[in-house]
């Protein structure tokens, strides 16, 4: 017999859309899509090498970190 285990997670369904403003450490961000490939090309955070999760939500999405 097989069973299988699931995942009580709670899962966050967030939303991404271009022009959506973040706060995030006080400071005040807007998500735009991807300027290219290769991923966070012209975000905000990229001299961070490790981003948090809560960023990470919008970056898997499609988007990138513009400063206001």
């Amino acid at each position: 017999m097989i069973i299988k285990l699931i995942s009580m997670e709670k899962k966050d369904n967030i939303i991404a859309y271009s022009g959506k403003v973040i706060k995030y450490r006080n400071k005040e961000y807007v998500i735009r899509p991807e300027e290219s490939l290769r991923g966070c090309l012209g975000c905000a955070f990229v001299p961070s090498i490790n981003c948090p999760v809560e960023l990470t939500k919008y970056c898997l999405q499609g988007y990138i970190y513009k400063k206001c």
